[in-house]
């Protein structure tokens, strides 16, 4: 275990404020930031990217499954929107597992599943395999499941309070990374030719064969080195949530839904975030109408949707952890989501590709940021409530709108 620089403090010497009766003015609590929290976001992070990359593995080359499984337009969609149902469906079941077994496992849970999935990929390589590709999909929605509703949990759990909106932007940006990429990984490593059956086939094959062997070795990385929790918690907030009794899980839900401030702030990042989600579901059938031809570009298109959200993610991240105006931050984004919207479906109509790079990079600049600073800010309002629960309902409302 590596060497941990450590602070000892009371409550008295601490501005946060505990509700818990096991803290009492005299109680001396260790407080211990490791360098190993750089080590799990990161290995954290790289399996939340493994699990986006299969949400836009089929959408992105929307015409080539059509005519490789010949199904139709609306089959294909199901590949991603699937991810959706699953989530609403298993939800619930997910977070209470997540709080009974801890970080630790719950994160290997995902990690065999996500390789599963992929193992099926081999069971796709014909022309009537269309069904193991959604047996494969329900599989990779239920690994997405688990790892959504964790970079809070991984944030509170290692790093200290000054570290938690980066930390959280971070681990939510793995996941989102993935399906920038998954948006580039199946139109450059497959052929868009459906005169040409076979090439196609071992296009789908070295795919199978790169996401599986990726992920064994994640999983096995996982295995030898990813811990449950720090010796020593890394901030007063998370040593006063330790050191409380669990409630039960009805009851958190109960009183979250309940409240009228985290009601309000989940139902507008259900709609953010849903734009994103079917946004990107359908980007490849959107935009070949008015660039037909241009696959690979729309691939890219959807990369740097993406990307340019990281960006907005991390820079918002700096944002809430210097200053605390999570509310402003978090209604600026949603306006200008909405304006650049707009402006990017309108410009679209141009059918100039370059325009579209330009406007496509502004929209997913705000559009992703919503992310983190989402929910970190129902988690600012939802305090001392579990980052669990929470980021669960959140996501969900995002499924659901």
């Amino acid at each position: 275990m590596s060497n941990p620089s450590m602070v000892t403090l009371t409550e008295s010497e601490n501005s946060e404020k505990s509700t818990s009766p096991v803290f009492s003015s005299s109680r001396v609590v260790s407080i211990r930031v490791y360098k190993r929290r750089l080590w799990i976001l990161f290995i954290f992070s790289f399996l939340s990217l493994l699990c986006g990359m299969l949400f836009s593995l089929y959408p992105s080359v929307a015409n080539v499954t059509i005519c490789y499984y010949n199904v139709s337009e609306n089959a294909v969609n199901w590949t991603s929107l699937l991810h959706m149902v699953v989530y609403i469906i298993f939800v619930f079941p997910v977070t209470w597992l997540i709080n009974y077994v801890g970080l630790r496992k719950a994160v290997l849970l995902a990690a065999i599943i996500n390789t599963l999935s992929c193992a099926i990929q081999f069971a796709t390589l014909n022309s009537g395999a269309f069904a193991y590709v959604m047996v494969s999909m329900f599989f990779a929605s239920i690994s997405n499941t688990i790892v959504l509703g964790l970079p809070p949990f991984v944030a509170s759990t290692w790093f200290p309070k000054k570290e938690l909106s980066r930390a959280c932007a971070v681990g939510v940006s793995g996941n989102m990374l993935g399906i920038a990429i998954g948006f580039v990984y199946s139109p450059l490593l497959m052929s868009d030719d459906c005169s040409n059956i076979p090439l196609i086939t071992d296009g789908k094959r070295n795919i199978a064969y790169s996401l599986t062997g990726i992920n064994l070795f994640v999983l096995v990385l996982l295995l030898i080195s990813f811990q449950n929790a720090p010796g020593h918690p890394p901030s007063l907030t998370e040593a006063h949530r330790s050191r409380t009794m669990q409630e039960p899980y009805k009851s958190v839900i109960l009183r979250l839904i309940l409240n009228w401030d985290f009601f309000l702030i989940s139902m507008v990042y259900g709609i953010v975030i849903g734009l994103y989600y079917s946004y990107s579901t359908s980007l490849n059938d959107l935009l070949v109408r008015f660039f037909p031809n241009k696959n690979v570009d729309i691939g890219w298109l959807g990369l740097l949707l993406t990307v340019s959200g990281l960006v907005g993610s991390i820079v918002s991240g700096y944002i809430l952890d210097y200053t605390g105006r999570f509310k402003e931050t978090f209604w600026g984004i949603c306006i200008l989501s909405f304006l650049t919207s707009i402006i990017s479906s309108w410009l679209l109509h141009l059918k100039l590709i370059w325009v579209e790079y330009i406007t496509i990079i502004l929209f997913g600049f705000f559009l992703v940021s919503m992310f983190p600073v989402g929910l970190e800010y129902g988690i600012e309002v939802a305090y001392p409530e579990s980052e669990i629960v929470i980021t669960g309902l959140m996501n969900g409302s995002t499924m659901v709108a």
